[in-house]
């Protein structure tokens, strides 16, 4: 089995990479169902911070025979930070 290629280089953040890492590499081996939980927050700019874990979100994802099916996250309660997250990304 090669191993995949992970651009690192080219990557927006720590977060791109974890998020490229999974996806490529842990995702289809998911063969029972899982819950992968506390997402980067890079990768998931709409999504509520952690209440503990800085750097990440409370979002979550079920995993059945490797495939994602039902993807959810806890929503930002204010507003303004629903429009001030994407603006910080885009400005990047």
């Amino acid at each position: 089995m090669s191993k995949p290629h992970v651009p690192v280089a080219g990557a927006e953040s720590v977060g791109h990479v974890l998020n490229y890492v999974f996806e490529y590499v842990v995702e289809a081996t998911l063969q029972q169902p899982t819950f992968v939980m506390d997402h980067p927050l890079e990768i998931s700019p709409l999504a509520k911070p952690h209440r503990s874990e800085p750097g990440c979100v409370e979002r979550w994802e079920l995993f059945i025979a490797g495939n994602n099916s039902n993807p959810s996250r806890c929503k930002r309660w204010k507003a303004t930070e629903q429009t001030e997250k994407p603006k910080m990304k885009v400005e990047k």
